[in-house]
């Protein structure tokens, strides 16, 4: 259960020891067990017990109440770089967040992303039209393209992708022959960038009498205790990450996924608690 404010006439008026004491409701909120909390209150620890004892009552007579969990705000806004389609798909997994309360754009996380591009079934008289001869051609484009003519079925296998001078030149992988010596075809990355090696091929499920096979074509980098208004440079070569309306907050720990290669979407803001409200 995320944090939840407190519902009240208005501020709270307690007089102990001969000192009057306003409690704005602002100050109060429900912790994630449900608990009425006041420690946000500047003068609470000179009189915490009091303050308890005083809220108990407010609460069990009705004057206090918990209302609604506030909306999530986003993080940051994440979209994919490359051109995708259906059944290809764009993750960023979320972890170890350490929120900055006082400056939320530096709050840190460990992010790693993956695009992961998957076709089944096939013939390799069909690949140049699936995936294009050029970086975002064919009917379901994605990290690579066809670089080579004649392409012939592939061997099983996990392919790597070099490039002769990263930055400069394109990310290759020839991919061998299912039976015989030599190349099936080479697919070539879609981008220049330094990153275009951390792209990886497998073939798979190789039907040789129905001709046939699988490609699952991945990229997939992390960053780890990495300020969130800085992650967007690093993994640029999968996504395109923003600044919400109000400025990078923390992002909730899990994963974030984008359908099609090309859908935009939000990472919802944590507290310390890691509730999913802003800070």
């Amino acid at each position: 259960m995320a944090e939840k404010p407190v519902l009240g006439s208005g501020p709270i008026s307690l007089l102990e020891s001969g000192k009057q004491y306003s409690i704005p409701l602002s100050a109060l909120y429900f912790d994630s067990t449900g608990k009425l909390k006041a420690d946000r209150w500047p003068s609470y620890p000179s009189i915490a017990s009091e303050v308890d004892t005083f809220l108990a009552r407010l609460l069990v007579s009705g004057a206090l109440a918990v209302g609604p969990e506030p909306a999530a705000k986003p993080a940051f806004l994440v979209k994919a770089a490359g051109a995708g389609s259906t059944g290809n798909s764009v993750t960023l997994l979320i972890e170890n967040v350490a929120p900055d309360t006082n400056n939320p754009p530096a709050s840190k996380a460990d992010i790693t992303v993956t695009e992961t591009d998957t076709y089944s079934n096939v013939k390799p008289a069909d690949l140049a039209a699936l995936i294009g001869t050029s970086a975002g051609g064919g009917s379901k484009p994605g990290l690579v393209f066809l670089s080579s003519a004649n392409p012939e079925l592939p061997k099983a296998k996990s392919y790597t992708f070099t490039a002769a001078t990263p930055g400069t030149d394109p990310a290759t992988a020839k991919i061998e022959k299912n039976s015989g010596t030599g190349d099936a075809f080479t697919l070539e990355s879609r981008s220049k960038a330094t990153d275009a090696n951390l792209t990886k091929a497998e073939i798979k499920n190789v039907d040789a009498t129905a001709g046939t096979f699988t490609m699952v074509v991945t990229w997939t980098k992390k960053v780890t205790a990495t300020q969130v208004d800085s992650v967007a440079t690093p993994l640029s070569y999968a996504v395109v990450i923003t600044a919400p309306p109000g400025g990078y907050r923390a992002p909730v720990p899990g994963v974030v996924t984008l359908s099609g290669g090309s859908d935009a979407t939000t990472t919802s803001a944590a507290t310390a608690s890691g509730s999913a409200i802003a800070a």
